[in-house]
């Protein structure tokens, strides 16, 4: 009504009355005023609408970030499952491994109780032949001494007497070597029986691993 109002005082030729313009200026200020608010709350809209497209467009980017690293993180689990299953397979053989020394251990620590067990009686023997050893040679030291200090006063001349006690000397001089290397032998087994048994046993595995070579070859 107020466009069309101002339609007809524009278009009238004669003079419009001052309180006519009056409200048709205040109409006009309030056209104005209008047009200044609509434009004001489409200026709102218009950022309100480029703010939603602003967030969409984060949101649809947010979205792709999220898929591809929701695909990186169910590839990591992939390969942490290859993993934990290889891990497995190591383990077990580690368990096979473990067990199959485990048996070694066992009949080599049977071996070396059987070995204690079957020592005791040698043991014995050993330290009677020892004895009998220290009695012997001491009596054989003694023998060649007196032997030497008899040699030592005969008569030269005394041909057949000389050559008995020299023979005899040389039979008692051999029967003190092999009277020593029985000794040797002796302090061997001597030292087997005082050996470690942590080295005895590391000498009973070498033994062990021996056999199973030649076995196998």
């Amino acid at each position: 009504a107020s466009s069309r109002c101002c339609e007809d005082v524009l278009s009238c030729n004669e003079p419009v009355p001052a309180d006519t313009l009056t409200e048709v200026g205040r109409e006009l200020a309030a056209a104005q005023a209008a047009l200044k608010s609509a434009e004001a709350f489409r200026t709102v809209i218009e950022n309100k609408l480029f703010a939603k497209q602003c967030a969409r467009a984060n949101a649809e980017t947010w979205a792709q970030q999220f898929s591809a690293d929701r695909d990186a993180a169910h590839n990591e689990i992939k390969l942490v499952k290859s993993r934990e299953a290889s891990l497995n397979v190591q383990i077990s053989e580690m368990n096979a491994v473990i067990k199959s020394h485990q048996e070694m251990y066992d009949r080599l620590e049977n071996r070396f109780q059987l070995a204690l067990r079957s020592n005791e009686i040698p043991t014995k023997e050993v330290n009677h032949g020892r004895a009998e050893y220290l009695v012997g040679i001491q009596a054989f030291k003694k023998s060649h001494e007196d032997l030497h200090k008899i040699l030592c006063q005969t008569d030269p001349k005394e041909t057949t007497l000389t050559i008995k006690l020299c023979e005899r000397n040389r039979d008692l001089v051999r029967r003190i070597k092999r009277l020593e290397k029985a000794n040797s032998a002796l302090s061997s087994r001597l030292r087997l029986e005082d050996m470690d048994p942590e080295a005895l046993v590391l000498m009973v595995e070498g033994e062990f691993s021996s056999s199973i070579c030649l076995s196998v070859s």
